[in-house]
């Protein structure tokens, strides 16, 4: 039974190898890239959203708070003149002045999270983008590479090589600094 398991398994690995090949990591990307910028362009749309009935909001609390002040005017002047009828009146319309302006203060403070939140999110998304983009304008340099630099020999199942002159990606330059350290150490010790 673990034979035909682990023969399944190099199976599967053979063919995710394969199905690997066969798929164009840079029209993947390219795929990424623009469902990354349509998902960015609905949330800057949300976040312009956001902002308008922020602004509302706000004109709404100036709007209640200016009838605040001129409920407590008018209050004054009933009180004044002893109108205890339409006191009650005026007090009722401030009350519910109150509650109007406490819900808008509430769902101002809400939207303001909410435009905190997305503004980072787009942020973090932009920078996804932009490593994303970077990947894909830097595939066709690596791709060619990996093209040239298989040989065949050696390659695993999941087309990796698992041996190979690593020497050809240090410069000259390195191997000396490297030396010329080793060097040193040696004489210190």
């Amino acid at each position: 039974m673990a034979i035909i398991n682990r023969i399944t398994r190099l199976f599967r690995a053979d063919l995710h190898a394969v199905l690997d090949r066969i798929e164009e990591p840079d029209a993947l990307l390219r795929q990424s890239v623009r469902e990354m910028t349509t998902a960015i362009d609905d949330d800057e749309r949300h976040l312009q959203q956001l902002e308008r009935s922020q602004l509302q909001l706000s004109r709404q609390q100036e709007q209640l708070q200016a009838s605040q002040q001129q409920l407590a005017q008018e209050l004054e002047v009933c009180f004044t003149a002893e109108q205890d009828e339409l006191a009650r009146g005026l007090v009722r319309r401030r009350l519910e002045t109150e509650q109007r302006l406490f819900v808008l203060d509430r769902n101002h403070d809400i939207t303001a999270t909410s435009i905190d939140d997305l503004t980072q999110r787009l942020r973090q998304n932009r920078a996804r983008l932009a490593a994303v983009e970077q990947k894909l304008a830097l595939l066709p340099a690596a791709a060619i590479g990996s093209e040239c630099s298989t040989d065949g020999r050696g390659d695993g199942p999941g087309g990796h090589t698992t041996t190979g002159n690593t020497a050809n990606f240090i410069s000259d330059d390195e191997v000396e600094v490297a030396f010329l350290a080793a060097k040193q150490q040696r004489v210190l010790s």
